[in-house]
């Protein structure tokens, strides 16, 4: 059967459950829409069509007009949606299938060397952080912090004057913002005279996060030389070559390309209920058929143990709740340096159809976070549209196995993604080395890392 065939059965069936919603034309009905099988079997149809289209087994163009037609459909038929049910456009297949096949002579994002910074700079508007310089395939990139600016510099583009920058050849350059994101939070409550805390003192800080690009573009450097305009303190940053990691192929999660997707497609812990507001049954639906599609038009093999798997459908609440709870305190902080152990790796892996780099590490007691550029690396916004482009896993020394979970990242223009992720469970103090196993639905490759600090 072919991709196309599946989904118009598919959409069939989505529209004869919305006949009787149709039929009534009653407001009240309408609402009942969220709750109802329709919404499931919409749901559906929408994740199938991007499964069908990150594999290649229809085009985009060809899904998203698909798509578009059941929406008509659905639309003349007197069926009221809300939101974002059926919206192609969030998916993750998005431009993934011509990223992954096209050329890469354009990719701006791809780490050449790294270093972390440390930088600080007290700069008329705060004190001015450089966490990481990068050097990419188009320009310079810092990872910057601005602590007690204040809000009305216009920031972050007013204060990046308070900043001077040159390079090992007598050239200067700009900061240019990306973006970032400024919060405000109260510093340690003084002690009154009395002893107690005098919470009408306590002091507001304005922090900004955020990246910037250096301008112009003026390729090798040395070292980056950051003058302060206000004190004329100077800080010097090295850009050392990438440290030399064993790195080699590895065989994909999965025999098939079909079943590393459904796999990532099955949630690890708990069901969802982001982005369509289901409930674990209907969850279960949603990967129902999206496994019945990919066997129907050959992409899931009979034999596949995932047909075979029994999954274990009760909650694991105490583990998402540990989970979360030892998140809270993986935080960068507001003030001062980076802390723990930091290394620049700049590491690629040996991919065919994909671009992964290890960009470095950051440690500190028992969290491990890498830094990574991957393309083509396309996020949807919401389950189960948002399947990740790579799985990253790692074993230690001790043959303790950890997954990855994502602290956010910033892309570009095309599917150029570079991320922060941390280990979980956390690493033990004792292990010394990890190996890490990147995949992605068609192939995988590790590299072994010494940990900083733990020899």
């Amino acid at each position: 059967m072919s991709a196309e065939t599946y989904m118009r059965r598919l959409m069939t069936r989505c529209s004869a459950l919305a006949a009787p919603l149709a039929r009534s034309h009653a407001s009240e009905e309408n609402e009942r829409y969220h709750e109802s099988p329709q919404r499931v079997a919409g749901t559906s149809v929408l994740a199938v069509a991007n499964a069908f289209a990150v594999l290649g087994l229809l085009s985009e163009e060809s899904a998203e007009a698909l798509m578009q037609e059941h929406k008509v459909a659905l639309e003349s038929m007197g069926v009221q949606r809300r939101g974002y049910d059926l919206d192609f456009g969030d998916a993750s297949a998005r431009g993934f299938w011509k990223a992954r096949v096209g050329r890469r002579d354009g990719l701006s994002r791809m780490p050449l060397r790294a270093v972390p910074a440390r930088l600080c700079l007290r700069i008329p508007t705060g004190d001015f952080y450089v966490d990481w310089l990068t050097q990419t395939t188009g320009g310079i990139r810092l990872r910057t912090r601005v602590v007690n600016a204040d809000p009305s510099s216009g920031w972050p583009q007013d204060w990046a004057s308070g900043v001077e920058i040159y390079d090992d050849h007598g050239r200067s350059y700009s900061l240019r913002g990306e973006g970032g994101v400024t919060t405000t939070r109260r510093s340690e409550p003084p002690f009154s005279s009395q002893g107690r805390f005098s919470h009408d003192r306590i002091p507001e800080l304005q922090v900004f996060k955020g990246a910037e690009t250096l301008v112009p573009n003026a390729g090798e450097v040395g070292w980056l030389e950051f003058r302060s305009t206000e004190t004329g303190q100077t800080e010097r940053v090295v850009l050392s070559a990438p440290v030399e990691l064993p790195v080699g192929r590895a065989d994909p999660p999965w025999p098939t390309p079909g079943e590393t997707y459904l796999s990532w497609l099955i949630p690890e812990r708990t069901y969802p209920s982001l982005g369509q507001d289901l409930d674990p049954e209907g969850a279960a639906e949603v990967i129902a058929a999206v496994a019945a599609g990919l066997l129907a038009v050959g992409a899931l093999p009979p034999e596949s143990e995932l047909l075979r798997r029994v999954i274990d459908s009760g909650y694991r609440d105490w583990h998402d709740g540990v989970q979360q709870m030892w998140l809270a305190g993986v935080k960068d902080p507001d003030t001062g340096p980076m802390l723990g152990e930091h290394l620049s790796l700049v590491a690629r892996l040996p991919f065919d159809n994909a671009v992964f780099v290890i960009e470095g590490i950051n440690m500190a007691d028992d969290v491990v976070e890498l830094e990574f550029y991957g393309f083509p690396l396309k996020r949807g916004t919401y389950w189960p549209v948002a399947v990740r482009s790579f799985d990253i896993r790692a074993t230690d020394d001790a043959g303790n196995q950890h997954i990855t979970i994502e602290r956010g990242g910033q892309g570009g223009s095309g599917c150029e993604w570079n991320g922060r992720c941390v280990l979980w469970p956390p690493v033990s103090n004792k292990a010394k080395r990890l190996k890490l196993t990147v995949s992605t639905c068609w192939e995988a490759a590790w590299a072994e890392i010494d940990l900083p600090g733990r020899a």
